[in-house]
């Protein structure tokens, strides 16, 4: 049984997923009372979206070997092709029977959260954390879900966690972090967090929440001066960090330094569609204060 689950992870790059599925078929043919050679066939019918087969084999598994945890997870990931409702009822009822099942829980979990449970999918991940107390992805997961709630104490006790345990991703913890802290209006916790953010996908959106704490402490020059001296790797960044100061601008009533801000950008990307937006916006409020246009409206 423990060869035939080795055959789908060794054979799923081979470029022939049809050879690949015949040679497991001739494999498993001499075992039809193996659950495991039943699985292997439906993994590879999985990947070449056979799913007839697929489902027909890992009905075979499973009625073979109920408890078979790869099955339940292949099964599951059939159900939520169509339905993640589905996947979430089928896998809650195969941990229910299976406590021990870790990996099964932990996608009943995933599945919990993504079809918008976050409560029971936080109680899930907190089963799995006291299994798994140092697995700082289950701590995250805990923290997140806790932000969803508004349970923002816990959040920040998890989030803080998993940054003592070496997570993978640490500056998008820092961003997180300093969503909490503004939330709950502690800026300079927040202004903190955010100006450790150095790089990654949250890194430019750090950078926008920190100038935007600063507009709103009357210190909007500060603001921009932070967010002008920010080095960008492509235009959507530099976009972004352009819109950033913008908004900072509008909040402080500065409409028409808002629209120069954007409109001058266009001058080297005319053809931005979300700065000509931007321009078009700030142009119909200058226009309803009465203010001079560069050009009519």
């Amino acid at each position: 049984g423990s060869l035939f689950l080795q055959l789908h992870p060794l054979l799923s790059r081979y470029p022939d997923k049809a050879a690949a599925l015949k040679l497991i078929q001739e494999l498993a043919q001499p075992y039809p009372a193996l659950a495991e050679a039943h699985l292997a066939v439906a993994q590879s019918a999985f990947g070449m979206e056979n799913f007839d087969l697929a489902e027909s084999e890992l009905a075979e598994a499973l009625r073979i070997k109920p408890d078979l945890e790869p099955a339940a997870l292949l099964k599951a990931q059939s159900l939520q092709r169509t339905s993640l409702a589905k996947a979430a009822e089928y896998l809650k009822s195969f941990v229910a029977l299976n406590p021990k099942a870790r990996d099964a829980r932990l996608l009943y979990a995933r599945l919990l959260a993504a079809d918008r449970h976050p409560k029971e999918a936080r109680q899930e991940f907190q089963l799995l954390e006291k299994e798994l107390p140092g697995n700082s992805e289950v701590v995250v997961m805990i923290g997140l879900l806790s932000m969803q709630m508004q349970d923002f104490a816990a959040a920040e006790a998890k989030l803080k966690r998993a940054l003592e345990l070496n997570y993978r991703d640490p500056d998008s913890l820092r961003f997180y972090l300093g969503q909490l802290a503004e939330e709950r209006k502690q800026f300079d916790e927040a202004l903190d967090y955010y100006s450790k953010v150095q790089s990654g996908e949250q890194a430019v959106p750090a950078a926008t929440r920190y100038a935007m704490i600063l507009g709103k402490q009357n210190r909007v020059d500060e603001a921009r001066k932070y967010l002008q001296s920010l080095d960008v790797q492509n235009d959507q960044q530099k976009t972004m960090l352009i819109q950033a100061e913008a908004q900072v601008l509008r909040e402080a009533s500065q409409y028409q330094e808002a629209f120069d801000v954007v409109n001058g950008a266009l001058d080297a990307q005319p053809d931005n569609q979300d700065l000509l937006y931007d321009v078009a916006m700030a142009a119909e409020k200058l226009a309803l204060l009465g203010l001079t246009l560069p050009y009519p409206l």
